[in-house]
């Protein structure tokens, strides 16, 4: 009986212990829960955005400087050797006409004595008055008509072995011919920027980056096969449409990974590698003087970035934004891990961002146009002065590279 009485006073003690420790857990789950309730709220009252997460991940960490360095600089290099070597592939050397053997008095100089290089002298009137009189020309030149070149033209080889100038003979009244070529380029451009800049968008960074790549590199190449100058000038049309986007496609996605604290640095150095790649370009054209195997140089041999096929991740900030939760999940816990961020709680950061966003599905559904930059006020003088800061410069650069074609 006593016995009996012991153990049911144990029993009796371990069924309050059960269920004191049963309470304790829902408590902590109720706390948990409370928690993460509480984040969720003052990551919306404090506007709780994209930088925040990136910031608790690492914003400039081992993971963004080796993305940089690796990634982002290279990326950055095709589109100023395929834009900028226009003027070597057009260059225009010191000419003259194509005369006759021993038949230098068909050429005709200026008061200062300079050699014109689009004319000569009308042959059959030179050769009427040297029928009649053995006076030099100059005694009578001022009577004798001056007409095109009638055997082409006699090129200075010293700069260039040839250039698109001389094999196709674009000087003279052929010359307009060195301007259009030039202007179809930026016209692709100025198309290429609202065409792959929606690409982007809609598609997401790393899909438009091989899109753009590709075209350039195609495009590029086959300018160096070309028979004829319209075929030159639908080429160049074509390369030109990818251009502004493959430089800025690798800046957009190097600071879509960066927080505030290295968007400064990484995009001085981008453009910095960008002026050093054009510097290059004029050292190898010291080389390479045919222009064929110098446009083919400046687009075959980037080919090899389709290797970052294998391991350039999409933007995480884009999948935010595309409501890619999962995918921008793993690029964080990626970026977290590498930076040594192991302790973070990736998953519940994404979780408050993602309330955060106050999207209904009617406003997620919503489709956006050009209009809506024009909306606000803010928005529209944004809008006017990043199209002026990028047009001046690039409207100023045209200029120079027309002058010096």
């Amino acid at each position: 009986m006593i016995s009996s009485a012991t153990a049911d006073s144990r029993q009796g003690d371990e069924r309050p212990s059960s269920r004191a420790s049963s309470t304790r857990s829902k408590s902590k789950s109720m706390e948990r829960l409370v928690d993460i309730s509480a984040q969720i709220l003052l990551g919306a009252s404090q506007n709780f955005d994209f930088d925040h997460v990136l910031s608790e991940v690492g914003d400039f960490g081992p993971y963004q400087i080796l993305f940089f360095f690796i990634i982002c600089l290279p990326a950055s290099l095709p589109s100023a050797f395929s834009a900028f070597n226009q003027p070597f592939v057009v260059g225009s050397p010191p000419h003259h006409c194509r005369l006759p053997h021993d038949r230098e008095d068909l050429r005709p100089k200026s008061s200062d004595q300079k050699v014109i290089s689009c004319f000569q002298y009308n042959q059959t009137q030179v050769d009427a008055y040297r029928a009649f009189t053995s006076a030099p020309i100059d005694t009578y030149r001022e009577h004798i008509d001056l007409v095109p070149c009638q055997m082409g033209w006699e090129y200075d080889n010293t700069t260039y072995t040839d250039s698109l100038v001389t094999e196709f003979n674009l000087v003279c009244d052929r010359q307009h011919w060195v301007e259009i070529s030039t202007t179809s380029f930026y016209v692709g451009s100025f198309i290429g920027n609202f065409l792959f800049g929606y690409i982007a968008d809609k598609f997401g960074r790393r899909r438009s980056f091989f899109i753009i790549l590709t075209s350039l590199v195609v495009f590029g190449t086959i300018n160096a096969f070309v028979k004829d100058i319209q075929s030159f000038i639908m080429m160049r049309f074509l390369t030109g449409l990818p251009f502004p986007a493959l430089f800025q496609i690798p800046f957009i996605i190097c600071m879509e990974f960066m927080g505030k604290s290295g968007r400064i640095f990484s995009g001085l150095m981008i453009s910095l590698f960008f002026g050093a790649a054009m510097a290059l370009l004029g050292i190898l054209a010291m080389f390479i003087r045919r222009w064929r195997q110098l446009t083919f140089f400046c687009n075959a041999p980037f080919a090899v970035l389709f290797c970052y096929y294998f391991f350039l991740p999409e933007s995480p900030r884009w999948l935010v934004s595309a409501n890619k939760w999962e995918e921008a999940k793993v690029q964080l816990q990626r970026i977290a891990r590498i930076n040594g961020k192991q302790d973070v709680n990736v998953e519940e950061l994404v979780e408050i961002l993602k309330a955060n966003q106050h999207l209904s599905a009617e406003d997620a559904k919503r489709s956006h146009n050009v209009t809506d930059l024009f909306r606000t006020p803010n928005l529209r003088k944004k809008t006017i002065l990043v199209t002026y800061i990028w047009t001046v410069p690039k409207d100023s650069a045209y200029g120079e590279v027309t002058r010096h074609s």
